[in-house]
């Protein structure tokens, strides 16, 4: 007994000089758990912690999206949408309208925006075109779950159009907050311009 108790020690820092071999060593102890992972890596969840986590982790991986059926697209109105008309607008008829986004944000983590652009072609009377664009970027945050964050409106528009005929394309771009990109939504409008 004496014998094997002396022998453990060196059996032990055998296996601590030589990992390669320790798999194969009869006398090793099991490994510790591997230290917490460096950020930016892989981690690994213990089974306790994903059915803690899980319903989180899938909603920040979701990361934004349109609050509901109504939270990205053109609506008829001047501040507030009165009556939603889609994504997909199509030539709007004269009156008064706005771009918005009602947006649903996870509930973790600050640092959530998302990026603008509006790229607007104009044909004026004299069939002249020329092209406008503007970009700008939002900060928002979780709002809750009666309603999303909302970004309304995000550009008025009048029909008919002072200038001229317009074919407008907006996108908006959600950014995580490590500055990525997620995937881009697109909304598209037509104006008339004045009766010749």
């Amino acid at each position: 007994m004496r014998r094997l108790l002396l022998s453990l020690p060196l059996a032990l820092a055998a296996c601590q000089d030589d990992a390669a071999e320790c798999p194969t060593c009869p006398d090793c102890p099991e490994q510790a758990a591997p230290a917490a992972a460096p950020a930016g890596s892989a981690v690994t969840l213990e089974p306790w912690e994903a059915e803690l986590l899980g319903d989180q982790i899938t909603r920040l991986r979701a990361g934004v999206k349109p609050f509901g059926p109504q939270g990205w697209g053109v609506c008829t109105g001047t501040k507030k949408c009165g009556r939603f008309l889609g994504a997909e607008a199509g030539e709007l008829k004269p009156g008064d309208y706005l771009l918005r986004a009602e947006l649903d944000v996870p509930n973790l983590g600050d640092g959530w925006t998302t990026r603008f652009e509006q790229i607007c072609e104009v044909t004026r009377p004299n069939d002249q075109t020329s092209t406008r664009e503007s970009t700008r970027t939002h900060d928002i945050a979780y709002a809750g779950t009666s309603r999303g964050y909302r970004l309304e409106p995000l550009v008025r528009i009048t029909s008919p159009a002072p200038d001229g005929d317009r074919k407008c394309v907006a996108t908006l771009t959600p950014v995580r907050p490590d500055g990525t990109d997620a995937e881009a939504w697109t909304a598209t409008w037509s104006v008339p311009g004045p009766a010749k």
